[in-house]
């Protein structure tokens, strides 16, 4: 089987990249206005994860984030708003079209991004004998970053990721590692949790397709 190979990098986070400080007197949906935002659309350097940061006590209303994925493939997340901090998505966002609110705001929000992004999922090739793969990643700047894998159908919110057990030695560091996982997986993907640079990832999968 060829190999996959991906790379992830993200610009600086920001926290109202999507949408500038504002409040809402109801429910309804927040302007979409930051430096991310064009024509009422926010598109971000690559998919990520999304915050909402609240200056008040929102955990009594939830806010729903709209987009897409880097895909294309329209999804969507409720998050439970935060007393004074911050609700992020666990779905990645490369645009979001809306942001809405349940209730009034308590006091001001903003809207943007976090240190956190990930690919798209990628499929095991299940035709294949062998669900034995092969991973090796090299890394440019100084950037920490995960191999994880999931059980569960994707785009899912709340559904089971893991990380792969890299060593931690080498994980996140300049240089290259391999890894080898065997269990069935239904998908991986390669995230960055912080840092700046680039973190590429090459996977092969072992086998020969079964008659």
């Amino acid at each position: 089987m060829l190999p996959i190979r991906l790379s992830k990098s993200l610009t600086a986070a920001s926290a109202n990249a999507i949408a500038l400080s504002q409040s809402l007197a109801s429910a309804g949906n927040l302007t979409l206005n930051g430096a991310s935002a064009s024509g009422g659309v926010a598109t971000l350097d690559t998919q990520r994860r999304v915050l909402v940061t609240s200056a008040g006590n929102d955990s009594g209303i939830t806010f729903t984030v709209t987009g897409a994925s880097e895909s294309g493939t329209p999804i969507s997340q409720t998050l439970t708003g935060a007393n004074a901090g911050t609700a992020v998505t666990t779905l990645d966002f490369l645009t979001v079209t809306q942001v809405s609110a349940s209730g009034a705001t308590a006091s001001t929000v903003t809207v943007g991004t976090n240190t956190v992004g990930s690919t798209p999922w990628k499929m095991q090739a299940w035709e294949l004998a062998s669900q034995n793969l092969q991973f090796s990643t090299t890394v440019s700047g100084t950037i920490n970053y995960s191999i994880e894998v999931t059980p569960d159908d994707f785009y899912t919110p709340g559904l089971t990721v893991v990380p792969a057990a890299f060593p931690t030695s080498t994980a996140g560091a300049v240089g290259a590692t391999q890894l080898n996982l065997s269990e069935p997986w239904t998908g991986w993907r390669l995230t960055v949790n912080s840092g700046t640079g680039t973190a590429s990832l090459r996977c092969i999968q072992a086998g020969i397709a079964v008659a």
